[in-house]
C-alpha cells in the first residue's frame, strides 16, 4: 500500500520518534506512522494485529512525565505524542516438559528458582500492554494456585515486557504460560487440537514446512502476497 496516497486528505500531527521530530498523518499506529516517515522496521514488526507482541513500544504525551508501554500495532498517534519502538528480545526458557513432571506445583521452584526473589514492585503489571494484573499471577503462582492465574494470561502476547523491567530477573509471562500449561494437562485436550496434532506427527505439512524453510525472500513475498489476494477476494 502507497501510505502517502492512502492518507493524502487526513489531517497531519507532530510527533518525536526516538527523539527526532517528523509528521505523520493523523490516527494512523505506530508502525505506520514510521513506514510514512521512511523509518525500516524490520524487527519489531509480526501480525500487526496485536497478537504477537512483537512491536513493544514506550510512549508518552506532552506534559506527562510518564512512559507509557503499548503494541506499535494498537496505539494510534496523537499531536505532540513521543514514541520508541522498543523491540524485547526473549528471556532464556528453562528445558521441561510438563507431562513429565510428577507434580508441576513442586516442580515449579527448581525450574523458575528466581521466582523466590519478587519484591512486589509492580512494574510488570504497569508495564503489561495488555492490562494483565502480572504482580498478582506471580504471587498466585508462588503459592501453587494455577487454577485462577491460567485465564488470567490467556491475553498475554508474550511481548516480554514484563521480564525487561522486573528487577530480580524473573519472567512473569514464563510462569503464567506454566499455570496454564499445569491446569491444560489435568484436562483432555479438545478433539479437534487432538486431529491437527496427529496430522503434525503423521507429516501431513511437512512439504509445506519445507518449503517456507527454504525459499528464497522473493518466493516467500510472493507466497504471502499469493494468501492475502486469496483472503482478500473472500471478503
Amino acid at each position: 500500500m502507497d501510505l502517502f496516497a492512502a492518507y493524502t486528505d487526513r489531517p497531519m500531527v507532530s510527533v518525536e520518534i526516538g527523539g527526532q521530530p517528523h509528521v505523520v498523518p493523523e490516527g494512523v499506529t505506530v508502525l505506520q506512522a514510521m513506514w510514512y516517515s521512511g523509518i525500516p522496521v524490520v524487527k519489531g514488526a509480526g501480525c500487526l494485529g496485536g497478537v504477537c507482541g512483537a512491536c513493544t513500544t514506550t510512549w508518552r504525551m506532552p506534559g506527562d512525565l510518564t512512559a507509557r508501554s503499548g503494541l506499535g500495532c494498537q496505539i494510534a498517534v496523537r499531536e505532540g505524542m513521543s514514541f520508541t519502538l522498543y523491540p524485547v528480545d526473549a528471556p532464556q526458557k528453562p528445558r521441561y516438559r510438563m507431562a513429565e513432571l510428577d507434580d508441576p506445583a513442586e516442580a515449579l521452584f527448581s525450574i523458575y528458582p528466581e521466582t523466590r526473589r519478587c519484591t512486589l514492585c509492580d512494574s510488570c503489571t504497569q508495564v503489561c500492554p495488555q492490562g494483565i494484573t502480572v504482580k498478582s499471577g506471580v504471587m498466585r503462582v508462588m503459592n501453587k494456585m494455577f487454577e485462577p492465574v491460567a485465564p488470567m494470561f490467556d491475553e498475554c502476547v508474550m511481548c516480554n515486557m514484563c521480564s525487561l523491567v522486573c528487577e530480580v530477573g524473573i519472567a512473569p509471562n514464563l510462569l503464567g504460560l506454566y499455570a496454564r500449561k499445569a491446569v491444560a494437562r489435568e484436562r483432555p485436550a479438545p478433539p479437534e487440537l487432538e486431529t491437527v496434532m496427529r496430522r503434525v506427527a503423521d507429516g501431513k505439512w511437512d512439504a509445506e514446512w519445507g518449503a517456507l524453510l527454504e525459499g528464497s525472500g522473493e518466493a516467500l513475498a510472493g507466497r504471502c502476497r499469493a494468501v492475502w489476494e486469496r483472503d482478500a477476494s473472500r471478503d
